[in-house]
């Protein structure tokens, strides 16, 4: 009874129980219009850690809220008629007088339910009554509120989307595409995000999720410059194009933008939007970021694609743990050559300079179905393996020389009179794929490898499907057992994340080689990965410690600059590469760079200024890893067509600055530094000296947030 009197007692105008009628309907119409701040606000306090408040839980709430209210009216309606104290004349549902004495109850509970009901349909006039048929009323109120916003929302979704979409204040983020990356990036942001969703097939799998997370859906083509003005994507926040199409990709990029351009100007259109784009074609992202449409607007368009993503993680994270020795080279055997084999051969070819500092190998096994694909591939990367002079290698094996950067030994025939320049990137060979990775001739050059003591072997599992690959790999791996083979696998699984863990769950069993799944989309193209904030902020980092160099090194003169400000792609992407070399650079001395605040939560051990600088000033650290830039450096202009030339006397004499030696030459796409690093001028091994300080110091976090949204620092692998 004390809590029903502290339920109805009278407080600033109000009582508490309509106090608590308001909150409800507050939060009501808070998660049918905005879901995704409730979902924030659990998190925030912590009640639930993964808690996202999709559209079953909002329906879930619906229904219980509107059945409590109906509850409480037909209750505290009831008690309360049951409990009203009536005068002796009034007048009863009946029509008849009461007998009753002033002050007294002369009702039963038939008639107190019949009241009660009469306050659901409005026609009971509002009299004296008591605090439980006021509640009660009240009740009955927010009900038919209740009952009618979900008729509305159910009726008119479409009409309350279209208004919600032409509101120019309500911030967006936009998915085109609701493939693969598509919807893991729906799961990443739907929940605390609104969302808008272009897909043109109506029959996508994905789209009873994307309901469930209350997520916006529109019908249409992305390429439709109407549909993407009509959704308010100019507004927007972010947009992400990821369909499976690079031409769609392209368009709608280019649409969008000139959809910016049109706006230019207008309220709430002054800041574009940040566009990420998948574009499979590295000719096509190039041809696009240098648009001067997007110059001109200033939009910032991220190129990406999750088969690069996949491959760059598993050479700078996963393969840490398979470097060769000092003495040893590594030989990688690919098994399938479609786009994902193509992806890795070329950055396990442009990223995997370790500390031996010797060149790689690798067998690719292609099927018969991939041999144009190898033929379009050599063509487009004529420096990605030499043109044998023989028969003498047959894929497999290489002479031991040729494995020196420098090294004549698969040397192309009379290119240059030097004897020292680098003109390809690895020893690799090109052999037909077995019908069965159990076959005996494979396992036996696979054995091959295992028994020469310089060879660190690694097979990489690459076909395009998730069952084909987990299945080949574990017929390998038993296959292996059979013949004493400890060579790890990694098998690319990006689609199914229950192959992939039932493939790891088989670890355990004895004398089995390592079987490592790896690419699964929810960490290659998630969120986090796609925007790539620690990069690029590397990566821009890396430029403005380049411009500095070029000012004399007058930190004044330079201002950190974002990525989509520089104009020469070749350069924005040689930051980026060498960005993205940082993790394996950081292993070889036993580092890790992360946020000082995940350091501190994962409880790692953060270097002290002390042992910072001892790294630093350490001589034969700084040349390993000086060499390792280098080496990605020549990998990297290679596999883009760049090629050695000599430098002409004249020029020798008359600077040693390589920004006047590169204008100097009528190619520009030609350089003097193809030679490994003990064979560069003193001033270019300072620069990649240089490079290499500035990278650990700005890991190690002395700079700050200067170039960082969060401080960062290293830590001790595990």
């Amino acid at each position: 009874m004390n809590y029903l009197k502290q339920l109805f007692s009278y407080q600033c105008g109000f009582y508490l129980y309509q106090w608590i009628l308001l909150l409800l309907l507050f939060v009501f119409f808070v998660q049918m219009m905005a879901p995704q701040i409730i979902t924030k606000v659990v998190r925030f306090i912590r009640l639930f850690g993964n808690f996202t408040w999709d559209q079953r839980k909002q329906d879930f709430f619906s229904s219980i809220l509107i059945l409590s209210m109906g509850v409480c009216v037909l209750f505290f309606g009831t008690y309360g008629y049951s409990t009203q104290p009536h005068t002796a004349t009034k007048s009863q549902c009946n029509g008849e007088q009461t007998t009753a004495k002033s002050g007294e109850t002369a009702i039963d509970l038939e008639h107190a339910l019949y009241e009660a009901i009469q306050l659901l349909s409005f026609n009971k006039e509002i009299e004296n009554d008591n605090h439980p048929i006021n509640f009660a009323r009240d009740c009955a109120i927010l009900l038919a509120f209740l009952v009618a916003s979900e008729i509305l929302r159910k009726l008119f979704h479409s009409s309350f989307h279209t208004l919600w979409l032409a509101c120019p204040v309500i911030p967006r983020t936009v998915i085109c595409g609701l493939g693969r990356c598509g919807r893991q990036l729906m799961e990443d942001l739907g929940e605390t995000r609104p969302l808008v969703v272009v897909e043109p097939n109506r029959d996508n799998p994905h789209l009873g999720r994307a309901r469930e997370l209350g997520v916006i859906i529109v019908p249409g083509h992305p390429r439709s410059q109407k549909l993407l003005f009509w959704i308010g994507a100019q507004r927007a926040r972010e947009v992400f194009i990821v369909t499976d199409e690079d031409q769609t990709n392209v368009e709608a990029v280019l649409d969008l933008a000139d959809l910016v351009k049109q706006r230019r100007g207008r309220f709430f259109s002054k800041t574009p939007p940040r566009v990420y784009a998948q574009i499979n074609d590295s000719g096509l992202g190039k041809m696009l970021k240098e648009s001067e449409l997007l110059r001109e607007i200033g939009m910032n368009v991220s190129v990406f694609n999750y088969r690069d993503s996949a491959a760059e993680k598993l050479v700078t994270d996963l393969l840490i743990d398979h470097l060769p020795a000092q003495d040893q080279v590594a030989h990688f055997v690919l098994c399938g050559f479609g786009a994902m084999g193509q992806s890795l051969a070329l950055a396990l070819a442009e990223f995997f300079h370790c500390e031996n500092q010797k060149r790689s190998r690798m067998t690719i096994l292609h099927g018969e179905d991939e041999k144009n694909a190898v033929e379009r591939f050599r063509s487009r990367y004529p420096h990605f393996s030499p043109e044998l002079i023989d028969d003498a290698s047959d894929g497999w094996q290489f002479p031991d020389a040729a494995d020196e950067w420098g090294s004549q030994a698969l040397r192309p025939v009379n290119t240059f009179e030097e004897g020292n320049i680098i003109e390809y990137v690895v020893n690799a060979g090109f052999q037909a794929q077995p019908l069965s990775l159990s076959d005996d001739k494979l396992l036996k050059n696979l054995q091959s490898l295992q028994d020469y003591p310089r060879i660190c072997p690694i097979v990489i599992v690459c076909g395009e499907e998730d069952y084909q690959n987990a299945n080949a790999a574990h017929d390998l791996r038993l296959k292996m057992r059979e013949w004493d083979l400890t060579i790890p696998i990694f098998a690319w699984i990006p689609v199914q994340p229950r192959l992939a863990d039932l493939v790891v769950s088989r670890q355990s069993e004895p004398d089995l080689p390592p079987l490592i799944p790896f690419g699964e989309i929810q960490e290659c193209c998630n969120y986090d990965s796609i925007i790539h904030r620690l990069r690029d902020e590397l990566a821009e980092a890396i430029h403005y410690a380049y411009e500095e160099s070029q000012n004399n090194g007058n930190p004044n003169a330079v201002e950190p600059l974002p990525l989509s400000s520089i104009k020469n792609y070749d350069l924005v992407w040689s930051n980026l590469s060498a960005a993205t070399h940082v993790p394996l650079k950081l292993a070889v001395m036993g580092l890790e760079v992360m946020t000082e605040e995940q350091a501190k939560r994962d409880k790692r051990q953060i270097l002290n200024e002390e042992d910072m600088q001892k790294i630093i000033e350490d001589g034969q650290y700084q040349k390993t890893i000086a060499t390792m830039e280098h080496m990605r450096w020549v990998s990297e202009r290679l596999l883009r067509n760049w090629k050695y030339k000599a430098i002409a006397a004249a020029n020798k004499l008359q600077t040693d600055n390589s920004t006047q030696v590169a204008i100097s030459y009528a190619d520009k796409i030609s350089r003097h530094q193809f030679v490994p690093f003990d064979a560069l001028p003193q001033k270019e091994k300072g620069k990649d000296l240089d490079q290499v300080a500035f990278t650990l110091k700005f890991c190690s976090g002395i700079h700050g947030k200067k170039f960082t949204t969060q401080k960062l620092c290293l830590v001790y692998r595990r």
